[in-house]
């Protein structure tokens, strides 16, 4: 009776090869990780600096916005000064025209005629006009006319006109250059502007709201240097 051998097979060539693909995966797994953690570090250092970039930013928005404050502040005071001098010089304007009629007052030109004064008066008043442009710029009940000087700028202000954004910016922009384009074909020099604001009393304050912005962007527009504007409100 014959016996069979048993078969052995040697299972080390296949180990081999299964630890192989084993650490091979592994490797794989930690060059990934490697990978996403470099990029999320990356993304970590650039979201630091965008925040330092944002805190700059902010920091520097409320300098602006600090000195804006105070900016305004002083144009304000220097608004008041400038608007309380035009009302006292229209005032004295008005009161000087008033009392012409006046045979008093008549008599006492009269005797600073003779004896020089009026003629020295007068030559430093013509030497202060000079340098004084007084502009009236009027709105109305009638559809929100404008006027500038008692002429019809062919600009309205209407209703309609405040409550779209898009068209009140047209009005302030088409305001001002109107108003900056009359100024620059201006013949004579001067280096004050006093603008005088006259409002009817049925006037929205929307209305008039346009027409502050546009004196405001007129401002602007002018050279400081050899330039001012100032603005008295009348209503009537």
């Amino acid at each position: 009776m014959k016996r069979h051998r048993e078969n052995t097979i040697d299972m080390t060539p296949l180990l081999d090869v299964v630890f192989i693909l084993l650490f091979a995966l592994i490797m794989n797994v930690t060059v990934a990780q490697a990978e996403d953690e470099a990029v999320i570090t990356n993304q970590g250092a650039e979201i630091v600096a965008l925040e330092q970039e944002i805190t700059l930013l902010e920091s520097q928005k409320i300098s602006l916005e600090e000195e804006l404050v105070i900016k305004e502040e002083q144009v304000r005071n220097r608004e008041e000064q400038l608007s309380g001098l035009s009302e006292a010089l229209e005032n004295l304007v008005n009161k000087d025209i008033q009392n012409l009629e006046d045979p008093q007052t008549i008599k006492s030109l009269e005797a600073m005629l003779e004896e020089g004064d009026l003629v020295d008066t007068w030559l430093k008043y013509q030497q202060v006009a000079d340098k004084y442009l007084f502009v009236e710029i009027k709105i109305t009940n009638d559809k929100g006319r404008t006027y500038l000087n008692d002429v019809y700028t062919g600009i309205n202000i209407d209703q309609s006109d405040v409550i779209d954004r898009d068209v009140r910016s047209e009005k302030v922009a088409s305001l001002s250059s109107y108003m900056l384009n009359w100024l620059d074909h201006r013949q004579g020099g001067y280096s004050f502007v006093f603008v005088t604001v006259v409002s009817e009393d049925k006037v929205t304050r929307a209305a008039n709201n346009v027409l502050q912005d546009a004196l405001n962007r007129l401002q602007l527009s002018f050279n400081k240097d050899y330039y001012m504007i100032n603005k008295y409100i009348r209503y009537e």
